[in-house]
């Protein structure tokens, strides 16, 4: 299959057995969690693509609704990818109804090389990577603030959390999240997450997380939900 012909050069640089670089603890994945390898990366970036198709933070990134359901796809690759190559990337199987990125430790923050090496400069020359740059920038801003906030200390960071819409109501979520929590018991740090949609927040409300901050972002209609879930005492 060749759905992303425009990043295959990209992912053929990937070593077949693991990824090339791990910043993140955990590269093998945690008890319960499938750890998707380079043969898994078309079906992480469906999941991702079809997962986030309507929400409102892509919506905004990219407003037109014939360019989104064109592009969406590769969007979805280059978070695959970046999760493969940099980040802690899981799945509920190698089905993949539900993927994960997340990050450990005080300083989580991915950079913009690691972004463009994970095929983010071929968005960026495309007639509408400019604008969706520049608001994911401004964008990206209002998540470092509130992060830094709310989890100034180290924690476990949920970057990104997607099911399928088909698989909605199925308890991916809770599979994806509970190892996770787990291991933040284990080290005594809180899981933080946000997210900019409102339906979201009980469902994370009803999985542990705490609402912290409701933060309307200053130019755009986006309103990002800050949430938290603390060790026990």
């Amino acid at each position: 299959m060749h759905h992303f012909n425009i990043l295959e050069p990209i992912t053929d640089s990937i070593s077949s057995d693991g990824p090339n670089r791990c910043l993140f603890r955990g590269e093998n994945g945690m008890e319960g969690h499938y750890k998707p390898t380079k043969a898994d990366l078309e079906t992480v970036a469906r999941t991702f693509a079809e997962a986030f198709y309507d929400y409102p933070l892509h919506k905004y990134l990219l407003p037109d609704d014939a360019t989104r359901k064109r592009e969406h796809l590769r969007i979805g690759m280059v978070y695959a990818i970046f999760g493969y190559k940099f980040g802690n990337l899981v799945a509920t199987s190698e089905d993949c109804e539900g993927v994960m990125l997340y990050a450990s430790g005080k300083d989580v923050d991915p950079t913009g090389l690691q972004f463009v090496r994970s095929g983010a400069l071929r968005l960026l020359l495309t007639r509408w990577g400019g604008t969706w740059a520049m608001r994911s920038f401004k964008v990206g801003k209002a998540i470092d603030t509130m992060r830094r906030k709310h989890a100034p200390d180290p924690h476990m960071y949920v970057t990104l959390l997607a099911v399928l819409p088909e698989h909605h109501g199925k308890g991916y979520a809770r599979r994806l999240l509970a190892p996770l929590f787990k291991s933040a018991d284990a080290d005594r740090i809180p899981c933080y997450l946000e997210t900019f949609k409102a339906n979201n927040v009980t469902i994370y409300e009803h999985l542990g997380l705490e609402l912290l901050e409701e933060c309307p972002v200053a130019g755009t209609p986006l309103t990002l939900y800050s949430m938290l879930r603390r060790p026990p005492v």
